[in-house]
């Protein structure tokens, strides 16, 4: 499989993305630093694994939570 071909970026959620990141660098990994996008307040980054995919790992902080908690009962 050629990976810049794929349409496919997996995306997880850390407690700590502070810490994930520099656990990370102390291990020897080139991280990205840590964006802030407006879906993304509580901040991600985005990492590429050794067959080329790309990883996406945020910070599901207590914004996130509060405003994934709206729209679900927004939809009720």
């Amino acid at each position: 499989m050629n990976p810049s071909a794929q349409a496919l970026t997996l995306y997880m959620y850390t407690p700590d993305l502070i810490a994930l990141r520099e656990h990370l660098l102390a291990n020897g990994l080139q991280v990205p630093p840590i964006r802030h996008p407006g879906y993304m307040p509580s901040g991600e980054m985005e990492l590429v694994d050794p067959n080329g995919y790309a990883v996406a790992i945020a910070h599901w902080g207590k914004s996130e939570q509060e405003a994934w908690e709206e729209r679900i009962r927004a939809k009720t």
